[in-house]
C-alpha cells in the first residue's frame, strides 16, 4: 500500500499485498475487518459504495475465481470472511483490496485495515500484522479563538487562535498573520509565537464590560469568534501570614 499519509476529510483507496510463508491448505480463512473507527461495515457487491473490497488471488478477481475461494460478510463484525477452496502456493498472489474507505472524522487516530487469519472453521483467529496510515486534518475552513470566560479588570489574558478543518481539527497549516477585533474595532495584527508557532495575543480590558474578541485571516477566507467574557473588578488583595502549621493552614481561606 501506498506510504502516503491520508487526510480525514476525503474517500481514499489502498491494497494490501498478504505475503505468506507456508502453503495456505484449503479451508482456510481470511478476515478483513472494517477500518477503526469506522461507522460503515464492509462490502464486496458494489464498487460506487463506501467500504468496498475486492480480492484478487493469482491475478484472478471474484468474477473468475469461484473455484479459489469464496467471500462472504459476517453479520457479526460486519467483516468481510475470505474461505480458501483450494490449496494456495506460497508465491502466488494474494492482494485485498479498499474502495471509497470512509471512517469517522471526529478522530485523527492513525488508522489500520486489520486482517486476521486461521486454518479453519472453528480454530483460533491470528491477527496479520498490517501498516498503520496516518491521517491528517483538513484544510483550514475556520478560526477557533479561546479566551477566559472571567477576567479581572486591568489584569492580563492571552486570547488563542487556531485555524480548523470542517471536523474542528486543528490544521496542519496554520495563518502567518490574522486581524484581531473587539466591539468590531480592529485592535491588532496577531502574528504565530517566534517559538511556539502558536497565535495568541495577551489582552487587557480597562472597563467592566461583557466582551468577545473576532479574528479573521487579511483576505477574509478564515473567520472565527471567541466566547463571551466577563470582565469584572480586580479582587481585593490580601496579605496572609503564616506559621505552615497543621492548624493555621487549615484556617487559611481558600485561593482561587
Amino acid at each position: 500500500s501506498s506510504s502516503e499519509s491520508l487526510v480525514v476529510s476525503e474517500w481514499y483507496s489502498a491494497t494490501q499485498f498478504i505475503v505468506r510463508g507456508a502453503v495456505l491448505r484449503r479451508g482456510s480463512e481470511f478476515r478483513i475487518s472494517p477500518p477503526d473507527f469506522s461507522a460503515h461495515g464492509l462490502q464486496a457487491t458494489d464498487a460506487t459504495l463506501p467500504n468496498y473490497v475486492s480480492v484478487d488471488i493469482n491475478g484472478e478477481a471474484l468474477e473468475e475465481a469461484n473455484s479459489m475461494y469464496r467471500i462472504a460478510r459476517s453479520s457479526a463484525s460486519g467483516g468481510l470472511i475470505v474461505t480458501l477452496l483450494r490449496d494456495l502456493a506460497i508465491k502466488t498472489p494474494f492482494e485485498v483490496t479498499y474502495q471509497n474507505v470512509i471512517r469517522s472524522t471526529a478522530d485523527l487516530t492513525p488508522l489500520t485495515l486489520p486482517l486476521a487469519y486461521r486454518s479453519s472453521e472453528g480454530s483460533i483467529w491470528r491477527p496479520i500484522t498490517v501498516e498503520a496510515k496516518t491521517v491528517l486534518p483538513g484544510e483550514p475552513t475556520s478560526l477557533a479563538i479561546s479566551a477566559p470566560s472571567i477576567a479581572s479588570r486591568s489584569e492580563p489574558f492571552n486570547v488563542t487562535i487556531v485555524a480548523i478543518d470542517q471536523f474542528g481539527h486543528p490544521a496542519d497549516r496554520q495563518p502567518r498573520s490574522l486581524d484581531l477585533r473587539s466591539e468590531r474595532k480592529l485592535i491588532g495584527r496577531v502574528s504565530p509565537d517566534a517559538e511556539t508557532g502558536l497565535l495568541a495575543s495577551e489582552q487587557i480590558m480597562s472597563e467592566l464590560t461583557v466582551t468577545r474578541f473576532e479574528a479573521r485571516s487579511p483576505g477574509g477566507g478564515l473567520r472565527g469568534a471567541s466566547n463571551w467574557i466577563d470582565v469584572q473588578r480586580t479582587p481585593d488583595r490580601q496579605l496572609l501570614w503564616t506559621d505552615f502549621s497543621p492548624e493555621a493552614m487549615r484556617a487559611l481561606p481558600s485561593v482561587p
